[in-house]
C-alpha cells in the first residue's frame, strides 16, 4: 500500500504541508518542551536533596535504618511519581493538540481531543466480543474524509485483577491492550443490527449474541475469517454483498484483527493494535523529526484507507 502511486503523491503533498504548517508548530513546541525540561529537572534536584535531607535528620541514629526507610517507600515514591508526571503531563496537554491537529487536518476537517470522548457509555456499546472492566480514553478525533463524517477513537482497556496480601484483597486494573474504533456513516439505509466477529473455531457453536442469529454466506474464504450474526437475515445480505465482502477481506490483510458491527446506518470497525498511535511528541529527544511525523501520516493514511477500500465515499455500495 505505501508503494502505491496514490500514497506516494499524497507524500509528496504531505511534505510539502509539513514545511509549510506543522514545521511552525513544532518549532513552538520544542521551546515549550525546553522549558518544561528545565523544570523537570530542577524539580527533581530538589526533591532528591529533599529526601536526602529528610532520610539523614530522621534516621541518622536509628539502629534499624533500612526497615525505617522501607516503611516511607509509599510516601518516597508517590512523590517521585509525582515530580515525574506532572510536567510530563502538562507538556503533552500542551504540545499534542497542535501536533496532531495539525496532521489530521492535511487529511481533512477534525476536531482532536485528547483523553475525553463525548459518550464513553456508547463505546463500551459498541465493543461485542471482548469481555473489560475499565476502558481509558487515548485519542479521539471526529471530522469529515471526503465527505465521509468520520469518529477514529483510540482507547486502552483494563481487567480487573485481585490479589491477597497479608491477609488484604487488593484490587488494581491491569493494561489488557489497546484498540482503534472506527465509525463513519454507511451510504446504504438499513434498520436492524449485523455483526461480523472474528471467527471463534469450536467456540462458534456455543457463541450467542442476544436477539441475533447466526447468517451462513457462501464465501469460503470469508467464512474462514469471519462469523456473521444478525437480526434480520435479508438485511444481513443487503449489507454484506459480494463486493463487500471482497473489500472486507482485503481490508484484513491489512488489519487482520478487525471486527464489524453495522447499526443504525453507520459501520463501526474495532481494530486491536499492538502499539500506541498517534504518538507524535517525546519529552526527552527534540520534537523537530520528521520521521515521527511521516509515522502519524502513516497511520492516518492506513485507517482513512478502509473509507476508500469499502467505498464509503462512493454510492451506492455495489
Amino acid at each position: 500500500m505505501f508503494n502505491s502511486s496514490e500514497y506516494i503523491e499524497l507524500k509528496k503533498q504531505f511534505d510539502e504541508y509539513y514545511h509549510k504548517k506543522i514545521l511552525s508548530e513544532l518549532i513552538k513546541a520544542e521551546a515549550t518542551r525546553k522549558v518544561y525540561l528545565r523544570t523537570f529537572v530542577i524539580m527533581s534536584v530538589l526533591v532528591l536533596i529533599w529526601l536526602a535531607f529528610s532520610i539523614y535528620s530522621q534516621f541518622s541514629h536509628a539502629e534499624n535504618l533500612a526497615d525505617k526507610i522501607l516503611s516511607h517507600m509509599e510516601l518516597i515514591n508517590t512523590i517521585v511519581v509525582l515530580v515525574v508526571c506532572i510536567p510530563l503531563y502538562l507538556y503533552n496537554r500542551a504540545t499534542k493538540l497542535n501536533i496532531l491537529s495539525s496532521i489530521v487536518n492535511f487529511f481533512g476537517k477534525f476536531n482532536y481531543t485528547h483523553d475525553q470522548i463525548e459518550n464513553d457509555s456508547l463505546l463500551t456499546d459498541l465493543i461485542l466480543s471482548e469481555t473489560m472492566d475499565k476502558i481509558e480514553i487515548d485519542d479521539n478525533f471526529v471530522g469529515t474524509y471526503e465527505g465521509v463524517a468520520v469518529n477514529i477513537t483510540e482507547y486502552k482497556k483494563f481487567e480487573l485483577n485481585t490479589r491477597r496480601i497479608n491477609g488484604q484483597i487488593i484490587e488494581e486494573y491491569r493494561k489488557k491492550g489497546q484498540s482503534l474504533l472506527f465509525v463513519a456513516q454507511m451510504n446504504k439505509k438499513f434498520e436492524g443490527k449485523t455483526i461480523v466477529m472474528k471467527d471463534k473455531g469450536f467456540l462458534n457453536k456455543i457463541t450467542k449474541y442476544e436477539n441475533l442469529q447466526r447468517v451462513s454466506l457462501e464465501d469460503i474464504e470469508f467464512e474462514k475469517k469471519y462469523e456473521v450474526y444478525s437480526d434480520n437475515q435479508i438485511e444481513a445480505r443487503y449489507i454484506l454483498t459480494t463486493a463487500m465482502i471482497n473489500r472486507m477481506i482485503h481490508l484484513s490483510n491489512i488489519f487482520p484483527k478487525m471486527e464489524y458491527n453495522f447499526v443504525n446506518n453507520k459501520i463501526i470497525i474495532n481494530i486491536n493494535t499492538k502499539k500506541n498511535m498517534f504518538e507524535c511528541n517525546s519529552f526527552f529527544r527534540t520534537l523537530i523529526n520528521y520521521n515521527r511525523i511521516k509515522r502519524n501520516f502513516d497511520e492516518f493514511y492506513l485507517i482513512f484507507s478502509i473509507i476508500k477500500i469499502i467505498k464509503l465515499n462512493e454510492k451506492p455500495i455495489l
